[in-house]
């Protein structure tokens, strides 16, 4: 079943005493464009969840906000960045010996390199709150994953109605075409009385005029075309793949077949037919931008 690329999932619980909140949000998008906000401690955690997220999602712009709320401010932890201290000391170690100084390296030298030590916020265990934020964070992919398959049907249902319209029209252009070159013929002798005084047209001659007329006003091959477009639509519709791509494809194909009926048919009630066919395909052109 199709879904829709518009949704909202919001999920919290406790962890060390505060309440982490999970929310996202997702709008239409071409591709699948994620933004991630997280507390500065988890920031380590985005690369993660950015794939959780881009393999349960294929389309959509889709927001991803973690933060913790109540309890007490975040304390503050000292990092020390040992590797990066080595590498400062066995500098300055060769500048020793290069210059030739007696001075023994000593920490009153490391105090002027700031990014040696940093501060992060922590509170109570980090690898307690990732379980916790991941946990809350596929949680949150249910929600919204809901949220989006909801709406997928309430537009699948709109997408029917509108198929069995096209159909209907599709059905009464066929309908009216044997009318529309019994027509021609009527209004083709009554004009060439008209012209000669009254006198008719060799039959054989007017029948040739009236099948050159059938041929290039035939457009049974394009409303073939359409409904083999609607058979594929409606099966593109039960797909659990992501198909809003293909949909809006298979609409442009079948507005070219419409066009090109439009300017066969020489005829009003298939003109009017094919006003109501372009404006219905057009609100479902609308509709499947929303769809994954």
């Amino acid at each position: 079943m199709i879904r829709s690329m518009t949704g909202y999932g919001r999920v919290q619980g406790e962890c060390d005493g505060l309440t982490m909140v999970v929310e996202l949000r997702s709008v239409n998008h071409r591709f699948c464009d994620l933004s991630v906000k997280l507390p500065k401690h988890l920031l380590f955690m985005e690369s993660s969840l950015k794939k959780a997220v881009q393999k349960r999602f294929s389309r959509g712009h889709i927001d991803l906000v973690v933060q913790l709320e109540g309890g007490e401010k975040p304390l503050e932890q000292l990092i020390l960045d040992r590797g990066l201290a080595k590498q400062y000391h066995r500098i300055l170690e060769q500048l020793r010996k290069e210059l030739e100084l007696d001075e023994e390296i000593t920490l009153s030298h490391f105090v002027h390199y700031r990014d040696l030590i940093r501060t992060v916020e922590s509170n109570g265990h980090l690898e307690k709150q990732a379980r916790v934020a991941q946990r809350l964070v596929s949680r949150a992919m249910d929600a919204l994953e809901s949220a989006r398959g909801a709406e997928g049907k309430a537009i699948y249902r709109e997408f029917q109605s509108r198929l069995r319209g096209i159909r209907r029209s599709v059905e009464r252009i066929k309908a009216r075409l044997p009318q529309v070159i019994s027509a021609y013929q009527k209004r083709l002798s009554a004009r060439i009385r008209e012209l000669t005084g009254g006198i008719d047209l060799n039959p054989d001659r007017l029948a040739q005029e009236v099948a050159l007329y059938a041929e290039r006003s035939d457009v049974s091959e394009e409303l073939s075309r359409i409904q083999s477009h609607l058979d594929r639509f409606e099966e593109m519709l039960k797909s659990q793949e992501a198909v809003g791509r293909s949909l809006d494809f298979l609409l442009q194909e079948m507005a070219r077949e419409v066009n090109t009926i439009g300017s066969k048919g020489n005829d009003s009630v298939i003109s009017h037919e094919v006003v109501f066919l372009k404006g219905e395909m057009e609100k479902l052109r609308e509709q499947v931008q929303n769809i994954e």
